[in-house]
Order: C-alpha cells, then sequence, then structure tokens
C-alpha cells in the first residue's frame, strides 16, 4: 500500500511539473508573439 501510495505521489508530482513547465512555455511563447507585434507595429508606423 505504501508503494502504491508513493507511485501516486511520484506521478501527481511528474504531471503537476509538466503542467508547470507547459504553462510557462506557452506564457513566454504568448509574450514574445506580443513583443513582436508590437515592434512591428512600432516599426510600420
Amino acid at each position: 500500500m505504501k508503494r502504491f501510495l508513493q507511485n501516486l505521489l511520484a506521478i501527481a508530482l511528474f504531471l503537476s511539473m509538466t503542467l508547470v513547465t507547459t504553462t510557462i512555455h506557452a506564457q513566454t511563447k504568448l509574450t514574445w508573439k506580443l513583443k513582436a507585434g508590437e515592434t512591428l507595429h512600432y516599426v510600420s508606423t
């Protein structure tokens, strides 16, 4: 039973880490897109 709980904990930790990484990655991409958009807008005007 203890081993099962440890496995469960490990999986939960892994999933949360993956989620955090994905979220940060998505936010970074979004930020870069916004920055690029602003730069293009600034250059074109």
